[in-house]
């Protein structure tokens, strides 16, 4: 099982499961990009509809440029919950880890 996942700053936006089996191809690279333009679609929507309202958005806090979100709390808790957790089957890690 491979998990390809794409995040902001802050979280997950959206976490795709590969199922042993399946192969990296075009089509299922192009189904993925098109979630994940589904998803970016709607945050955008959201914070249009934040400056429509007149909301102040806050900026987020800097982080430093050598390290990746997912070197801390991307995943955090859910990562400490797994350690040393042993699954037999691949639907188990999915629903362990989403």
């Amino acid at each position: 099982m491979m998990l390809t996942l794409f995040f902001d700053h802050r979280e997950p936006l959206l976490i795709d499961w590969l199922l042993q089996g399946i192969t990296v191809n075009a089509d299922h690279t192009g189904e993925t990009l098109e979630c994940f333009s589904n998803e970016v679609n709607s945050v955008r929507t959201t914070r249009e509809k934040l400056q429509q309202f007149r909301w102040e958005i806050l900026p987020h806090s800097p982080y430093s440029p050598d390290l990746s979100p997912c070197d801390y709390h991307v995943l955090g808790a859910r990562i400490k919950a797994l350690k040393g957790e042993r699954f037999t089957v691949d639907a188990d890690v999915q629903e362990a880890v989403t």
